[in-house]
């Protein structure tokens, strides 16, 4: 009951002692959620926010491991920052994707408009070089 009414408490610490860090069903206790902060960029890297997840969720496993039964239940989330990188991996999946299709369709439409393949070729390696100058390859 003391943790309860200290959770409920109005002043400067607030923050630490709010409802969502505390989770109460009647006066038992049943969760206790702890704040912590990477160091990680929000928006970094794919690859330095796949490490920092790797590290985590390593860190939170071996919390669970050295725990007693019923303590054992640690896991971290980091709001959207984790699904971010996940995001990321698609966004250059289909990029790459859509360059592909879109290379394809317009060389065939090139050779067709043309009834050329040599010009075609000249001007779909044009095409590329400039796609590729633009997107910095």
């Amino acid at each position: 009951p003391k943790l309860k009414e200290w959770s409920k408490l109005k002043h400067s610490m607030a923050e630490y002692k709010s409802d969502t860090l505390l989770g109460f069903i009647g006066d038992d206790l049943r969760y206790v959620m702890v704040d912590a902060q990477a160091d990680t960029l929000i928006l970094g890297p794919r690859q330095v926010m796949i490490d920092s997840f790797n590290d985590w969720d390593n860190f939170a496993s071996q919390l669970n491991a050295e725990s007693k039964e019923g303590l054992n239940q640690c896991f971290q989330v980091a709001g959207l920052s984790w699904l971010w990188f996940v995001s990321e991996k698609a966004f250059v999946h289909n990029a790459i994707l859509g360059l592909i299709v879109s290379s394809c369709a317009s060389y065939l439409i090139l050779i067709l408009s043309t009834m050329n393949i040599v010009l075609a070729s000249y001007a779909m390696l044009s095409i590329v070089g400039i796609v590729a100058s633009v997107i910095a390859i």
